[in-house]
Protein backbone atom coordinates (compact mmCIF):
# COMPACT_ATOMS: atom_id res chain seq x y z
CA UNK A 1 0.00 0.00 0.00
CA UNK A 2 1.47 3.32 -1.06
CA UNK A 3 0.42 6.66 0.81
CA UNK A 4 1.75 10.33 0.41
CA UNK A 5 1.21 13.20 2.78
CA UNK A 6 0.38 16.16 0.71
CA UNK A 7 -1.43 19.60 1.46
CA UNK A 8 -3.58 19.48 -0.85
CA UNK A 9 -6.01 15.99 -2.72
CA UNK A 10 -6.80 16.93 -6.14
CA UNK A 11 -5.68 15.44 -9.33
CA UNK A 12 -2.26 17.12 -9.78
CA UNK A 13 -1.48 15.10 -6.26
CA UNK A 14 -3.15 12.22 -7.30
CA UNK A 15 -1.72 11.92 -11.13
CA UNK A 16 2.34 12.08 -8.99
CA UNK A 17 0.87 9.20 -6.97
CA UNK A 18 -0.72 7.28 -10.13
CA UNK A 19 2.78 7.62 -11.83
CA UNK A 20 4.57 6.10 -8.43
CA UNK A 21 2.31 3.40 -8.11
CA UNK A 22 3.19 2.33 -12.55
CA UNK A 23 6.95 3.14 -11.47
CA UNK A 24 6.51 0.31 -8.28
CA UNK A 25 4.33 -1.87 -10.31
CA UNK A 26 6.41 -1.72 -13.69
CA UNK A 27 5.18 -4.86 -16.24
CA UNK A 28 2.15 -5.64 -13.92
CA UNK A 29 -1.27 -4.69 -14.73
CA UNK A 30 -3.02 -2.72 -11.89
CA UNK A 31 -6.63 -2.53 -10.31
CA UNK A 32 -7.72 0.24 -8.02
CA UNK A 33 -10.18 0.66 -6.27
CA UNK A 34 -11.55 3.82 -5.72
CA UNK A 35 -14.46 6.13 -4.23
CA UNK A 36 -15.65 8.90 -6.16
CA UNK A 37 -13.67 11.47 -4.96
CA UNK A 38 -13.60 14.51 -7.32
CA UNK A 39 -9.45 14.05 -8.14
CA UNK A 40 -10.33 10.58 -8.95
CA UNK A 41 -12.61 11.39 -11.42
CA UNK A 42 -11.48 14.88 -13.06
CA UNK A 43 -10.64 15.44 -16.81
CA UNK A 44 -6.92 15.46 -16.52
CA UNK A 45 -7.29 12.04 -14.71
CA UNK A 46 -9.21 10.22 -16.93
CA UNK A 47 -7.01 11.77 -19.72
CA UNK A 48 -3.67 10.54 -17.72
CA UNK A 49 -5.97 6.96 -17.84
CA UNK A 50 -6.59 6.99 -21.17
CA UNK A 51 -3.17 6.89 -22.37
CA UNK A 52 -2.13 4.34 -19.30
CA UNK A 53 -5.03 1.62 -19.96
CA UNK A 54 -3.28 -1.40 -20.71
CA UNK A 55 -1.14 -0.82 -17.19
CA UNK A 56 -4.02 0.66 -15.15
CA UNK A 57 -7.69 0.52 -14.57
CA UNK A 58 -9.95 2.26 -11.88
CA UNK A 59 -12.90 0.53 -10.31
CA UNK A 60 -15.42 2.93 -8.42
CA UNK A 61 -17.11 2.08 -5.79
CA UNK A 62 -20.65 3.11 -6.16
CA UNK A 63 -21.78 6.12 -4.86
CA UNK A 64 -23.41 6.65 -1.62
CA UNK A 65 -22.01 3.41 -0.55
CA UNK A 66 -19.77 3.66 2.57
CA UNK A 67 -20.24 0.30 4.03
CA UNK A 68 -18.67 -1.54 0.78
CA UNK A 69 -15.18 0.41 1.20
CA UNK A 70 -13.36 -1.38 3.82
CA UNK A 71 -11.35 1.53 4.56
CA UNK A 72 -14.38 3.76 5.98
CA UNK A 73 -14.62 1.64 9.63
CA UNK A 74 -10.47 2.40 9.60
CA UNK A 75 -11.30 6.40 9.22
CA UNK A 76 -14.02 6.35 11.73
CA UNK A 77 -11.98 4.46 14.29
CA UNK A 78 -9.02 7.25 13.28
CA UNK A 79 -11.36 10.07 13.93
CA UNK A 80 -12.76 9.01 17.17
CA UNK A 81 -9.25 7.81 18.60
CA UNK A 82 -7.28 10.86 17.45
CA UNK A 83 -9.06 13.41 15.81
CA UNK A 84 -12.60 14.46 17.61
CA UNK A 85 -12.81 17.40 19.44
CA UNK A 86 -9.29 18.18 19.30
CA UNK A 87 -7.31 21.59 18.13
CA UNK A 88 -4.59 21.49 16.44
CA UNK A 89 -2.20 24.25 16.01
CA UNK A 90 -0.53 22.94 12.66
CA UNK A 91 0.12 20.54 9.59
CA UNK A 92 3.13 18.69 11.34
CA UNK A 93 1.16 18.14 14.24
CA UNK A 94 -1.57 16.50 12.28
CA UNK A 95 1.00 14.52 10.33
CA UNK A 96 2.49 13.05 13.72
CA UNK A 97 -0.60 12.28 15.26
CA UNK A 98 -1.79 10.39 12.35
CA UNK A 99 1.23 8.84 11.88
CA UNK A 100 1.56 7.76 15.52
CA UNK A 101 -2.11 6.45 15.27
CA UNK A 102 -1.32 4.45 11.65
CA UNK A 103 2.09 2.67 13.20
CA UNK A 104 -0.19 1.40 16.51
CA UNK A 105 -2.55 -0.13 13.61
CA UNK A 106 0.23 -1.68 11.81
CA UNK A 107 1.65 -3.06 15.03
CA UNK A 108 -1.53 -4.08 16.69
CA UNK A 109 -2.15 -5.73 13.24
CA UNK A 110 1.06 -7.94 13.00
CA UNK A 111 1.07 -8.57 16.26
CA UNK A 112 -1.95 -10.53 15.66
CA UNK A 113 -0.74 -12.42 12.44
CA UNK A 114 2.01 -13.38 14.75
CA UNK A 115 -0.61 -15.35 17.38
Amino acid sequence: MFYKFTKAKNSYEFERFLTRLLTNFKGRKIYLILDNARYHTSRKIQAWLAKQEDKIEFVFLPKQAPWLNPIEPVWEDFKNDRIRNRHFTSMKQIISVSRGYFKHRGQKAAEKAVA
